[in-house]
Formats: C-alpha cells, sequence, structure tokens
C-alpha cells in the first residue's frame, strides 16, 4: 500500500481573524479531539519561516480544505489566495457559514458559491469577544454532518493527497524518473484513477497533474510503451494537449514528440520507435496535417506497421482529398457545429475516441508487443535471449491463430519470423538467470528481466515462463533446477514473502549461485539465513543510474560462466536419475562422465563457488562405478575366450601340414596351365587396346571440332553479356542518380523536419520561461539550416527566432547545488567566485563560469545568510543553530560566533572588513569584531529580519519584522526609527552612496527611503513576498526578488527595467556583481546567472547575418553547456569545431 507520507493532515481551515479567530480555534479543538489531524495556522506556522510557503504546503498536504465563510475572510487576498490554491489542486472543499457576509454575497469565490454550505451560524457583535458571539445554528448537529462528511470517501480522499504530494515532488525535481511510482504503489495509485462515482458526486477530482504522473509511472513500468501516439501538426499543438490530457485522465499512456524525444537521440528515429511501441496512432486531421510531410511520414510508417489508426477531424478538412487506404480508416469529428455546443462535441468525440481505444485492445496490446520484441530481437542480430518461451510463447500461438484472419492488422512477416524462431528453440535450454522477487516489485524485475534479455540472457521469469493453470510451486522448482543463477530481489515484501524465501531455500539446497540485489532497503535480520553473508548490488543507492549496477550485475553473472552452466547441467541430470530411482539407464557414460568427473574434480581442487552438491557428487561416483564394474566384466569374458581359442589352434595346425603335402603336386601342374593361359590372353588384350587407341584418337578428334564450335559460341555469348551489362550499368548509373537524388530530397525532408521540431520546441522552452533551453533549441536549428536545401521561408523563421533570442535573453547559466533547498547567493568582491548556502547546513563554492569548485558541511542546521569578506578571503555563514562561522576560501573553519539565543537571519560585513554585524529572531543586533569578539549588542522590539552598513561604515540599518527600519551608530546609539507599522520588513539594503535606504516586505512592495526616514518612493510589480533587494554598484539600478518567483530590475525612478522570469520556485536571494553586469539569483532548487549586457547594451541587431547569430549564440552558452552536470552529451559538443 502507499505510504501515509509525513506531515499530511484531514483538514486544512481557513479563515479570517477579524470575526471568525475564535471560531476557528473552536472547530480546531473539536476535530482534533474527534480524532482528525488539524492544520491551523495557530499551530503550524514556526516562527521566522516564510508563512505563505507554509500555508501553501499545508493546503497540498491535507485531504479536506475547510474555508470559514464570514466578511472579512470572503475579501481577504490571503484567503483569497488559500481558495484558488485548494481550486488548483482539486481539494475536497467544505464551506462552513459563519458570520452572513451582508453586502459580500457577490464576493464570493465562484466555486465556494457552487458548494452546499455547512451552517454553523453566529450573530457578529463587536461589543463582545468573539467567543461570546450568539449561536444561530445548532453547532452540535452541524459539527455531526461535518465529521460524516469528513469520513465519507475518506480512503479515495486520503490517496488523492497522497499522489499529489508525490507528484508535486516529481514535478519541482524536474519529473525524474527516480521519483515515479512503481510497485503497488503504481497499481494503487492506477486503480484510483480509474475509479468511477457513476450514481454520486465524486468528493474530489484528479488534477491533469495526479494523471500525468501516473500515467507516466505506467509508461516508465511497461518499458516505455504506450497506448496512444498523437501524430499532429504544429499547427494543431493546442487541440493535441487537449486531446493527451482527456486521454491520461483516463489512465492511457501518451506518446508526443513534445515530451517522449529523448535529449541526444536521432529525432526521426526516436518516432519511429514511438510508433512501433504504441498499440494506436491517433492522427489529427487537418489540412495542415495532410500538407505535413512530416505527418504523412508517420501515418505512411504506421500503415507500414499495421498499426490501428484512429482519424479526429479537428479542422475543416475535405475527405476526399485523402488516399483510399486512408479513407477506410476509422474518422471521429470533434468539430462543433456552433460554439455553444463546442464541449459537447469534443466530449462526445473522446467518448467515441475512448471506445474504439478500448474495442478489441487485447489483441491490439499483442500486436504491439510481439512486433516490440521481433524488432529488438531482429536488430539484435537475433539474439536468442530475446526470444518467447514458456506460456508466453504459448499466448502467441493463439494469438497467431487470431491474427491470421484479421482483416485489417494481420501479423507482420517479422511477427511470423520471430514467433516460428521461438517455436524453433531447443525445448530443454537452461536458463542463464531465474528471477527471484514479490510481485510488490515486478515493475523493477520487468526492466531487469528486459535488460537481461538484451545482453543475450536466457531468464526465467514467472510472468512470461508459467503457463495459467500449472502447477505454480512445481514449475517454479523447475524453473531453479534448469537455472545458472538465481538473481534475488531484495526488498521488504520479499523478505517477508513465504515464496521468495522457499526459492531462496530451494536454490541453497540444489548449491546455486545466488545473486542478491538491493532494490530497497531492508534490516540485516531480516533476510533470508542464506543471504546475510553474501555481497549484494546495490541498485537502491544508484536509482537514478540503474546502468551502473546493471553493469555489476552483468560482470558478475558472466564470472566463471562455465562452471556455473556445468553446476546446472550435471544437477539437472542427478535431480532425474535420483527421481527415477537412481536407474542405471540414467548414468553417465562416455565423453559426458569424463567431462563431468573434470567438472568434479576442478570444482573441489580449486573451491569453486557454486560447489557440487551431494546428489551431483553421488550421481558422478556411481557412473564411475558402473563404467569400472562393466570393464572388470569385459575382462573376465576375453580371458575365457582366448583360452578356447587357443586349443582350437593348436588341433587346426596338425591337420594343416598333411595337407600341405598332398596339395603341393596340384599346385605344379595348376601353375603350368595359369602359364599358358596367361599368355593368350595378354595377346588378346594387345590386339583390343589397338582398336581402342584407335577409336580414342577419333574420338578426340571429334570432341576438339566440338570444342571450336563451342568457343566461338561462347565469344559470341560473351559479348552479348558485356553489352548488356554495359545497358544494366548504364541503367544503374541512372537508377543510382535517381536514388541520389531522392536521398537528397528525403534528407532535405528530414532536416526541414528536424528543424521545424527545434523551432517548436525553442517556442516551447520560450513560454516555459527556459530562455537557455530555448536558445540551445535555436542554435541547433540555425546549425542544421547548412546540412541541406531549406526554403528561404524555413531559413527566416530560424534566422527570425535568433534574432528574438537575441534581443531578450537574459540568463546565461544555471548551477544546481549537491544539495537542494538553496537559502543563499553571493558573489566575491571580485566577482570570480560564488558561494551559495542550503537548508542542509551546506556551503558550495564556484567559479564564476559555473564550475563547482568545494562544499562542506558548515553548520547542523539551516544557514539563512552567506557573504564574502571585503577582502575576498573569507566567509561568513549565519545559521538557525544560533552561530555564525567565519571559513577561509578552502573550507577550513576558522572561527565560531555565539550569542545569538534564536535563529540568525542576517549578517554583514563593515567595508573596511573590520566590523561584521548579524541579525537575529531574538530582536537583537550584535556588532562583532573582525577577531570575532562580540562588542555590543542592540536591542529592537521585535524580530530583526536584515542588517545593513553604511558605506561609511559608521551606522547601521536594520530591519524589522514589526515593519520598521532602525538606523544606530557603531557606538551603540539609536539614530532613529521609521517605517509602516501595517506590513512587515524581509530585505534592506543601503545605497553605495549612502543616501537611500531600500526596503523589500510581506506586502509585495519595494520602498526607497531617505536615510532621514523619508518615504521617496513605492516600487509596485510583485505578487507576493519581497525576499531580496539590492543596488547596483553605480547606484543606478535596483534589483528585487520575491517568492512569486520573479526577479524584477527597476531604475531608481521608479522605472521598470525587465522582469526576469524563469525560476519555478521562489526566490530566496540575489546578488549583484561589482562590474554591474551580472545578477546571481538563487531559488530552492537552482541558482541563475543573469547578464544585463544584452538588455542594458543590446550586441546584435537585426542587420546580423545568421553566423553572426550563431556564433553569439554559443559564446552566450558556452559556460552552460562545459559545466552544467544535466547537459547531455549531444548538447555539451554543440558548439564545438567539428
Amino acid at each position: 500500500m502507499m505510504e501515509n507520507l509525513i506531515g499530511h493532515n484531514d483538514v486544512f481551515i481557513s479563515y479570517g481573524r477579524a470575526e471568525s479567530k475564535a471560531f476557528a480555534t473552536k472547530l480546531h479543538n473539536r476535530l482534533q479531539e474527534s480524532g482528525f489531524q488539524v492544520w491551523f495556522d495557530q499551530n503550524d506556522i514556526p516562527l521566522g519561516v516564510d508563512f505563505q510557503n507554509q500555508i501553501d504546503d499545508g493546503i497540498e498536504k491535507a485531504h479536506n480544505f475547510i474555508f470559514i465563510i464570514a466578511p472579512h475572510s470572503v475579501k481577504s487576498e490571503y484567503c483569497l489566495k488559500e481558495i484558488e490554491l485548494a481550486v488548483r489542486r482539486n481539494k475536497r472543499i467544505i464551506p462552513i457559514l459563519h458570520v452572513e457576509p451582508e453586502g459580500l454575497w457577490d464576493s464570493i469565490h465562484p466555486v465556494i458559491g457552487k458548494i452546499n454550505w455547512i451552517y454553523m451560524r453566529e450573530k457578529y457583535d463587536p461589543e463582545v469577544p468573539q467567543d461570546q458571539y450568539e449561536a444561530v445554528d445548532n453547532f452540535e448537529q452541524a459539527f455531526s454532518g461535518l465529521v460524516e462528511l469528513l469520513h465519507r470517501h475518506e480512503d479515495y480522499v486520503k490517496l488523492h493527497t497522497q499522489i499529489l504530494t508525490q507528484a508535486l515532488y516529481w514535478e519541482r525535481h524536474q519529473k525524474r524518473v527516480e521519483y515515479l511510482l512503481t510497485g503497488e504503489n503504481r497499481i494503487q495509485a492506477e486503480k484510483w484513477l480509474k475509479q468511477r462515482f457513476d450514481t454520486q458526486q465524486a468528493p474530489c477530482e484528479p488534477t491533469l497533474l495526479h494523471a500525468e504522473y501516473i500515467t507516466e509511472s505506467i509508461k516508465n513500468a511497461q518499458g516505455l510503451v504506450t497506448d496512444v501516439f498523437l501524430s499532429y501538426s504544429t499547427q494543431n499543438t493546442e487541440m493535441m494537449e487537449k486531446i493527451k490530457q482527456s486521454l491520461m485522465r483516463n489512465s492511457l499512456t501518451v506518446w508526443t514528440n513534445l515530451t517522449d524525444i529523448r535529449t541526444g537521440v536521432e529525432f526521426q528515429e526516436e518516432i519511429n520507435k514511438g510508433i512501433e511501441e504504441t498499440t494506436n496512432v491517433v492522427f489529427l486531421l487537418s489540412p495542415d496535417s495532410l500538407e505535413s510531410e512530416y505527418c504523412q511520414q508517420e501515418l505512411a510508417y504506421a500503415t507500414q506497421l499495421k498499426k490501428r489508426i484512429i482519424m479526429l477531424v479537428v479542422a475543416p478538412t475535405d475527405l476526399n482529398t485523402l488516399p483510399p487506404e486512408i479513407r477506410k480508416v476509422q474518422f471521429i469529428d470533434i468539430l462543433p457545429k456552433s460554439e455553444d455546443d463546442a464541449d459537447e462535441t469534443y466530449y462526445k468525440g473522446i467518448d467515441k475516441l475512448l471506445y474504439e481505444l478500448h474495442r478489441d485492445r487485447d489483441y491490439y496490446y499483442q500486436h504491439k508487443m510481439l512486433l516490440v520484441k521481433a524488432l529488438r530481437w531482429e536488430r539484435q542480430n537475433k539474439n536468442p535471449g530475446i526470444l518467447l518461451r514458456g506460456h508466453e510463447l504459448k499466448n502467441a500461438q493463439a494469438w497467431v491463430r487470431l491474427a491470421d484472419k484479421h482483416p485489417d492488422h494481420p501479423m507482420l512477416p517479422i511477427h511470423k519470423e520471430f514467433i516460428e524462431e521461438s517455436e524453433n528453440q531447443p525445448p530443454d535450454t537452461t536458463a542463464d538467470v531465474f528471477l527471484s522477487y514479490s510481485r510488490a516489485d515486478g515493475d523493477f524485475c520487468r526492466l531487469l528481466n528486459e535488460q537481461l534479455q538484451l545482453q543475450g540472457k536466457i531468464t526465467w521469469f514467472d510472468q512470461e515462463s508459467i503457463d495459467f493453470g500449472s502447477d505454480f510451486q512445481s514449475e517454479i522448482f523447475q524453473g531453479i533446477e534448469s537455472s545458472d543463477n538465481i538473481v534475488f530481489v531484495i526488498s521488504p515484501h520479499a523478505v517477508e514473502s513465504e515464496f521468495c524465501v522457499e526459492e531462496v531455500e530451494y536454490a541453497q539446497k540444489l548449491n546455486k549461485r545466488i545473486i542478491p540485489v538491493l532494490y530497497r532497503s531492508v534490516e540485516q535480520d531480516r533476510l533470508p539465513e542464506g543471504l546475510k553473508s553474501v555481497q549484494w548490488i546495490d541498485f537502491e543507492s544508484r536509482r537514478g543510474d540503474f546502468q551502473a549496477a546493471f553493469s555489476e550485475l552483468v560482470r558478475t553473472l558472466d564470472t566463471d560462466r562455465e562452471h556455473v552452466k556445468s553446476h546446472t547441467k550435471w544437477s539437472q541430470r542427478a535431480i532425474e536419475w535420483e527421481a527415477h530411482e537412481k536407474s542405471r539407464d540414467l548414468l553417465l557414460r562416455g565423453r559426458e562422465f569424463t567431462a563431468a568427473e573434470m567438472w568434479l574434480t576442478e570444482a573441489i581442487e580449486h573451491h569453486k563457488t557454486p560447489a557440487p552438491t551431494a546428489i551431483q557428487k553421488e550421481f558422478i561416483q556411481t557412473s564411475k562405478d558402473a563404467i569400472e564394474a562393466a570393464f572388470r566384466a569385459k575382462e573376465r569374458r576375453r580371458k575365457i575366450m582366448m583360452g578356447a581359442v587357443i586349443a582350437v589352434a593348436v588341433i587346426v595346425s596338425c591337420l594343416a601340414v598333411i595337407a600341405l603335402f598332398q596339395r603341393a603336386e596340384a599346385v605344379k601342374q595348376r601353375q603350368i596351365a595359369v602359364i599358358n593361359e596367361q599368355e593368350a590372353i595378354k595377346q588378346k588384350a594387345i590386339a583390343e587396346a589397338n582398336e581402342k587407341e584407335a577409336i580414342r584418337q577419333k574420338a578426340i578428334a571429334e570432341q576438339e571440332r566440338e570444342v571450336a564450335i563451342q568457343n566461338k559460341q561462347e565469344a559470341l555469348r560473351q559479348k552479348a553479356i558485356a553489352e548488356q551489362e554495359r545497358e544494366i550499368a548504364i541503367q544503374n548509373k541512372q537508377e543510382a542518380l535517381r536514388q541520389k537524388k531522392i536521398a537528397e530530397e528525403q534528407r532535405n525532408l528530414a532536416v526541414q523536419g528536424q528543424i521545424k521540431i527545434l523551432l517548436d520546441q525553442a517556442k516551447q522552452h520560450r513560454d516555459a520561461m527556459d530562455q537557455l533551453g530555448a536558445l540551445i533549441a535555436a542554435i541547433k536549428a540555425g546549425q542544421r539550416l547548412s546540412q541541406a536545401e531549406i526554403p528561404l521561408e524555413l531559413q527566416q523563421k530560424v534566422q527570425q527566432m535568433l534574432e528574438e533570442l537575441a534581443a531578450e535573453v537574459t540568463e546565461q547559466n544555471r548551477l544546481f547545488p549537491e544539495t537542494p533547498h538553496l537559502t543563499s547567493v553571493t558573489f566575491s568582491p571580485d566577482g570570480n567566485r560564488l558561494a551559495t548556502a542550503t537548508e542542509q547546513g551546506v556551503v558550495q563554492l564556484w567559479e564564476a563560469n559555473g564550475k563547482p569548485l568545494r562544499s562542506w558541511q558548515a553548520h547542523s542546521d539551516v544557514i539563512y545568510h552567506v557573504t564574502f569578506s571585503p577582502s575576498g578571503d573569507q566567509l561568513i555563514t549565519a545559521s538557525a543553530d544560533q552561530t555564525m562561522k567565519i571559513w577561509s576560501r578552502t573550507g577550513k573553519l576558522l572561527k565560531t560566533l555565539s550569542g545569538h539565543q534564536d535563529w540568525i537571519w542576517d549578517v554583514a560585513f563593515s567595508p573596511d572588513g573590520n566590523l561584521m554585524a548579524s541579525a537575529s529572531v531574538d530582536q537583537t543586533i550584535k556588532l562583532w569584531s573582525k577577531t570575532g569578539k562580540l562588542l555590543r549588542t542592540l536591542i529592537h522590539p521585535d524580530e530583526m529580519t536584515g542588517v545593513a552598513f553604511h558605506p561609511s561604515g559608521e551606522i547601521l540599518a536594520a530591519s524589522g519584522w514589526d515593519g520598521y527600519v532602525t538606523l544606530w551608530n557603531i557606538k551603540g546609539d539609536k539614530i532613529r526609527s521609521f517605517g509602516d507599522p501595517q506590513t512587515s520588513l524581509s530585505a534592506i539594503a543601503f545605497s553605495p552612496d549612502g543616501s537611500h535606504i531600500l526596503t523589500g516586505n510581506v506586502n509585495h512592495q519595494i520602498q526607497l527611503w531617505d536615510v532621514e526616514g523619508n518615504l521617496i518612493r513605492t516600487f509596485r510589480g510583485h505578487q507576493s513576498k519581497v525576499t531580496s533587494v539590492g543596488f547596483s554598484v553605480d547606484g543606478n539600478l535596483i534589483i528585487s526578488a520575491s517568492t512569486d518567483n520573479q526577479i524584477i530590475l527597476w531604475r531608481t525612478n521608479g522605472e521598470k527595467v525587465t522582469t526576469f522570469t524563469g525560476h519555478h520556485t521562489k526566490i530566496m536571494d540575489i546578488n549583484f556583481s561589482n562590474d554591474n553586469k551580472t545578477i546571481a539569483s538563487a531559488s530552492e532548487d537552482e541558482v541563475k546567472i543573469w547578464n544585463l549586457e544584452n538588455i542594458l547594451h543590446p550586441a546584435l541587431g537585426k542587420e546580423d547575418g545568421l553566423d553572426a547569430l550563431l556564433e553569439w549564440g554559443c559564446n552566450w552558452v558556452a559556460d552552460y553547456l562545459r559545466y552544467n552536470p544535466r547537459v547531455s552529451t549531444e548538447d555539451r559538443t554543440l558548439c564545438q569545431s567539428p
């Protein structure tokens, strides 16, 4: 079952404090008394943290969202944000009417307005405390209804939250495959997604993220094969996305060129692979797709593979223009007759599509899976490890009988050849590997099985090898007996499975080589006894690098392979001998015995593993005894026979002497007669020989005349052949030129297709605010222009894309820290180094070009700020562990500064480096000497959030949670306080000339003050809390960052220069380099480097040509391609000279 993740609550309470604080507290207490876990801001927001982030996290991890309706909550922008997030996450929302919002009914969020409310009304009275409001409705009765509602469909709602939490984690970590669902969790999530509430309203609906996460998990578990391949033209991208979402919501896996083409792989190869590995091809029919050569290639290849093709008419199209073979395909029209019935027509079309996709689903699934295996087999030089065996082969044979009769989608020749080759395998083939695992880990084992087969290993895998209805246990034991190696997949489920333990015990009884692979950690004492001393291969810690662990497994399997195979062979023979009451007929003889005896001797002498079993030793020894006994019996028979032969020989010799004397005379007379006869024969032979010679000479003459005639005919024939070959050569040359032209045309079309895809990718990256991704795709498109003849229009589109990017791109590099959750980033004074800090207490040092230098564990708790000393040779860190630490640039700890009683938010050096100031949640600013001596403590009435030195080094400015800035001189004398008590300050900075102070607050604002405390200007543009502010070195520019994921560059007169977008999580810190050219920003998972030169001083214009644009682009991304670990091998060499 899916684990209940830490931090989940049953209820999140959203309310307005003005009227409902006491009521919300009462509700919270009663729910807790009833056994519910409740998220309530009074208890669940720690001090000194980003409250909005905590609230968002609380909503996402709560199963139910309760909104308390009252005038203040209805008009509160904070409550509105909470509702919108709950709606976005498709939470079960439960509105409770507390105080009627007179005059504000139209302001109630439309989603809240559509849901049945629970009435727990109280009469608002500003003259009495909230807990003394008069009740209008029966609270206890309404509360009982609330409890019943919370328990209704409780399991479904909890799974909604658990899957959402994991999906968000996956999304926030670049959708990496290691965070997808596997095994039982995936199966459970798949069932949840398919659950329908036909007779009642669903408590909550899956989000698109749920659907994508679950279907991508299914796709990954099934080896990336899919249910549907979407073929479409770029003009129909929006409709494609809509259809894809509908399919995913119905648990169907989908392949599109936007999500499934791997980086670094030839795109046409990937598209063909996507078609091969899908069950259905859904073609979005429109005039654009009919004109698209790219779409037509996909359609042609799908037709060639006999795929089921379903046409969705997405734009008005003349169907008479379609080729005849396409007109026979199923058409589904989703074009609305009018705008009013657009949704109805679309969903009716989707219902028809789903019906078609599920019709004969098993047949088409088999068609796909057998094709995938057959193609792999063929492309791997007919690798025998991929052939079908066991019940998988029987299923294929049954499918063939259906395929032979299928009118539209029969089997292909490659299907037939593959299945026939599988049928022709030797029936007694042993397996290289037996996979022992828990069904809960089936996804991982399917991947392991597939990869082993691709390596040429013959596997015994119960999902392929056991037929339904057979004796399961007997089949398992036979599989172990016939396998050379037993790979045992370690996981909590496996070690608790009695079947898995029995398999290990039986394998040990046979002295099989057992290779444990660690999939999920278990305690050592829970392992089967025979595995505790065996070294396992660790797949768990290398979850993101499957191939590294897999290579180790293959090396282990190939170690002493002949010994292991012989161990299996003689084990099987010995088991068979024992099963037949040790019959002499099954003993080894001749060469087989010699091989077995040599194997046994070598295994014992060299202490080989697996060691021979007792039954193997007995079997081979009994065979030897039988051979020796047979030899001794044969010797006895030979000696008896020899005695008899000698006696007979003596008698025969005596009789022979007498006979010889009698024959001598007769022989003499016979010889004389023979001599006379031989002379006569000799004379006759001479005469016959002469006659034959005459005949032979005549035949030779005839033959020579015939040869001369044949030679003349052959010369004429050769001349005719030469003429013919010359004609063929001319034709071949013409055909070669024609084929070359066709190949060039196809290549041109292929390159054009690549360029179009790359332009689409560039646009998508650009729309997703991924400037570097867009620029790299555009550079690739530009480089391909020289690889083929490209239409002028397409060339112009590529150049236009590069020109637009050259004018707008600002992101130049990305840094991914070794540990996530960044909190701070800073440039060294010379601009050559960067330092970052994280919530895990780790500091990492980088070169400014993104090359990582070193990292170290600086604190045991969150580091909130890191900064360089003015000389650049030291760094100081401020932490939640209530200490600051001074470090050398090599990571050596120089000094620890203690004295604060709570988290330290900020730390700053004086311009000359002789003083340091720290700001803490303990409501103090502390001033330190450069040696670490505490000089004085400055007290403020609220938490301190930031501190900055005046350029003179004589004045300190500090920002507080109470909304005030306080100025002190370094002697500790307070100069003045000023600010806005309606907000809380979150950041502060002095201007380079010391005449102004800049603050950021939680109300999304940046404010510029003079040092007298007069507000000069308020900058508005952020949508959430401002986390960091700063001045450029010349004082002309201002930079601000926010939890709205945006950075804004301003002029001091209030003009907005530009907004930097691209971060996908809240931005924690920003920092200007001292040359005014670069900004570094740190979000939770990455640092981005922004180059201002392209904004302030554009390098290129429209008059610059393609070569100049490509050269500029390559220079711009050079550091990113060189040092970023997430760049593919292909992209890393993108701009390198050939």
